[in-house]
């Protein structure tokens, strides 16, 4: 499986798989490494599925490394529930990291933050406009050192300042550990995004759009913490 997701060079490879305890077992792979959870990936997944009328029913189970997911297909759209976001605390100078992205402090609306999901880690940080985003100078080296120097694995950069006026937030999203630099589209980080945020109400991410990848993830709240992330597919 590494080595086709090192042939196909997508962000992540999706492989369905038999499962005895939910309808599928899903496994994603990087160019480099399989990770714990991937939202796009597992939307993409199941849509072709529904394409090909693997299952009929509006809510399915889907079984991977770290926990079950429920998923919800609604028209043209797919939700995965998550539970179990929370920001975790460190005391790390956030001003040493700031040179390497390159931000400067007058760029920050708030204090950047680690948001843990499973056993993923992601520094959140939300700056003041589109133009902060779209001067950023993303570099492999940079960035690595980064994620290692913090121990996480992928680091988000929003702001609330949208190119649609019906979205509520624009991000970019990097995760050099794992054998690329940024990501088209991630889930897992809007959802650490809007757990930083704490707004309890329904979010849309738009994304992609300085990669030429553009989409719009959206984030739906729910009860005890868990949140519904997701968004529309196509079949190519």
């Amino acid at each position: 499986m590494l080595n086709i997701a090192k042939e196909v060079g997508a962000s992540e490879t999706a492989f369905i798989l038999p499962s005895k305890h939910a309808y599928f077992r899903i496994r994603w792979f990087t160019p480099n490494v399989e990770v714990g959870l991937c939202i796009h990936a597992t939307i993409a997944a199941l849509g072709v599925l529904r394409s090909q009328n693997f299952f009929k029913s509006d809510t399915v189970t889907v079984e991977t490394k770290n926990t079950q997911l429920l998923c919800k297909i609604d028209k043209n759209n797919i939700f995965v529930k998550i539970s179990g976001y929370y920001p975790i605390s460190n005391e790390l100078n956030f001003l040493e990291i700031l040179p390497l992205l390159p931000i400067n402090n007058n760029q920050l609306i708030s204090i950047p933050k680690i948001i843990k999901i499973f056993d993923d880690y992601e520094l959140v940080i939300e700056v003041k406009s589109l133009d902060d985003l779209q001067n950023l100078k993303p570099g492999q080296k940079e960035y690595s050192q980064i994620c290692s120097m913090l121990n996480i694995t992928g680091i988000s950069i929003f702001t609330r300042e949208t190119f649609d006026e019906s979205n509520h937030i624009h991000t970019r999203e990097f995760a050099p550990l794992y054998g690329y630099l940024e990501v088209p589209l991630c889930g897992m980080a809007a959802g650490a995004i809007a757990t930083y945020i704490n707004e309890k109400k329904t979010l849309r991410f738009e994304q992609g759009h300085f990669c030429d990848t553009k989409g719009v993830i959206i984030v739906e709240p729910d009860v005890n913490d868990t949140i519904w992330i997701g968004g529309s597919y196509g079949i190519m």
